[in-house]
């Protein structure tokens, strides 16, 4: 089953949402903005450099020796849908940040893949 973290764009929800019920693919959905301090180390632990699933904005603080940990928490806390790259997949452990509706096929079974691939070639 696939946890998707959004934002507040509904329709952009709506697309994804389309995409799994469409391919019969289990999901969770969450909205970032409700997410908890837990839940975001979790996420963040998840990952081999946090800075992977956070905005270009927040490098800055990547090579800060004066901002701390907890500091960085707390100002992304205030509004996760700014500073996460949105959606987020969690897939078999792994993180996915930043998924547009074109990078949903690599979440297709294996045998979806296939029969969609020999269709494309059946046209031609």
């Amino acid at each position: 089953m696939l946890t998707i973290y959004f934002g507040n764009s509904s329709k952009e929800q709506e697309k994804y949402e389309q995409f799994f019920d469409a391919h019969h693919i289990e999901y969770q959905k969450r909205l970032a903005d409700k997410m908890g301090r837990r839940q975001l180390m979790a996420l963040l632990a998840q990952t081999p450099d946090c800075f992977e699933i956070l905005s270009p904005a927040l490098l800055k603080y990547k090579r800060s020796r004066r901002f701390h940990f907890n500091q960085l928490l707390d100002l992304i806390l205030v509004r996760p849908s700014r500073y996460l790259r949105l959606p987020i997949v969690i897939a078999n452990d792994m993180v996915y940040a930043g998924v547009t509706l074109e990078d949903l096929r690599i979440f297709l079974p294996r045998d979806e893949k296939r029969r969609h691939y020999q269709e494309l070639l059946s046209k031609e």
